[in-house]
């Protein structure tokens, strides 16, 4: 976060005074969201010493309560942000499975991140859809680059729905099943449980109709 808020300081330095939405997910819970070791806690006193108040009109930062569920915003309520926006950005250097990144691209957006990403980050991202930037020196440039050229960048959100989404998933995963039990002589009915919400529940984040699951842990422990 401290690396975004630079490279935006860089670009209302060069002149170009684009609108910005951070949001940032607390940790619900009030001790790490409080704790250095874990959280940038300077966040917002840094935002307000870096930035004008007349930047500031420009440059938001939403940050949810950390009393908030882990999950924060509905994902009906952070598609409006998506669908108001021209270009997504995640300074991440390491992802699991990127919920976010699918989102934006299934939005329609170009999404930087830095090119070394490790992790399930860049799985679906490519030279049609994606900037990259290699180093935060330069992260700036290439944030600017996507917002101008954003109309030509991310055209084909039909490719990635097929990558991407729930329902081909499943048919997917079917199939694979099918394939599996097939080898065992037996016949898989093509029955799934707790299919919705794959997208949450997949990582952990959802326990929904999960009786068994420990809701204190917010990850796959």
């Amino acid at each position: 976060l401290d690396k975004f808020m630079s490279s935006i300081r860089k670009l209302y330095d060069l002149g170009h005074k684009l609108r910005v939405l951070l949001i940032v997910p607390s940790n619900n819970d009030v001790d790490r969201d409080n704790n250095p070791k874990i959280t940038y806690v300077d966040l917002l006193s840094d935002y307000e010493k870096m930035f004008s108040y007349e930047e500031r009109g420009l440059f938001s930062i939403l940050k949810t309560h950390n009393r908030m569920p882990f999950l924060g915003l509905a994902q009906p309520e952070i598609a409006k942000f998506y669908h108001l926006s021209k270009v997504f950005t995640l300074y991440s250097e390491t992802e699991g499975g990127s919920r976010v990144i699918s989102e934006a691209l299934l939005a329609g957006l170009p999404v930087v991140v830095k090119s070394n990403l490790t992790g399930g980050g860049r799985d679906f991202l490519n030279e049609n859809n994606a900037l990259f930037f290699d180093s935060f020196d330069n992260a700036h440039e290439v944030l600017l680059d996507a917002v101008q050229r954003w109309k030509s960048i991310n055209t084909d959100t039909n490719a990635v729905k097929k990558e991407t989404h729930e329902d081909d998933s499943l048919e997917r995963l079917k199939h694979y099943f099918q394939e599996m039990f097939a080898e065992k002589g037996q016949k898989f009915d093509g029955h799934l449980l707790n299919t919705d919400w794959l997208s949450f529940r997949i990582n952990a984040h959802w326990h929904q109709g999960l009786p068994w699951a420990d809701k204190q842990f917010i990850s796959p422990d």
